[in-house]
């Protein structure tokens, strides 16, 4: 099974489609058409590549280890989970349009 989240810049602008296939456990990253790209970290846009696969949630998007996180891990019982699928659950379940990470918002 494959779920998506629209990812958007803190201005609102979409800026993609972040995915995360749970049978073979990886992240997958689209970027909208409209987008240029970013000109660094591990979504650069090369001779035009436009979608980008990592074993690991993309470092752009990940939720760092913090304090917060760790509470949210005890009171949702995440520290079961393998690091992808915690990530996932974070991004995809605490961090509405409310809720930036890093400046960018995430909804289904």
């Amino acid at each position: 099974m494959i779920e998506h989240l629209n990812t958007f810049t803190k201005n609102g602008l979409l800026i993609g489609i972040l995915s995360y296939d749970r049978a073979n456990n990886i992240f997958l990253f689209e970027y909208d058409k409209a987008f240029m790209g970013f000109p660094f970290g591990e979504l650069v846009i090369k001779n035009n590549v436009r979608k980008f696969t990592s074993d690991t949630i993309f470092h752009l998007f990940k939720i760092e280890e913090s304090y917060g996180r760790d509470e949210l891990s005890n009171i949702y019982n995440l520290h079961n989970l393998d690091s992808n699928e915690s990530q996932w659950h974070m991004i995809s379940n605490f961090i509405k349009k409310e809720y930036p990470n890093k400046g960018f918002y995430f909804e289904s």
